[in-house]
């Protein structure tokens, strides 16, 4: 089974059926998506604030004593 994380650094998701759609489409197959509530996270017209979309892009690196394929 595959893990996505998902990220959106920068604006928000215009489509957001559609990227649920994609997330159940993924569920079906048998992978697990993390952080799907940036599909609907919206300040202003960025997909949430600096510091949510900060931990966004830092939030799947990995740590000391934690494995990763990234």
């Amino acid at each position: 089974m595959s893990s996505f994380h998902l990220i959106a650094p920068s604006g928000y998701c215009i489509n957001q059926a559609a990227a649920r759609r994609g997330v159940s489409r993924l569920e079906a197959s048998g992978h697990q998506v993390t952080n799907q509530q940036v599909i609907s996270r919206r300040h202003q017209r960025f997909a949430g604030t600096e510091a949510e979309r900060l931990a966004d892009i830092n939030g799947p690196c990995p740590t000391a004593g934690r494995k990763s394929d990234l």
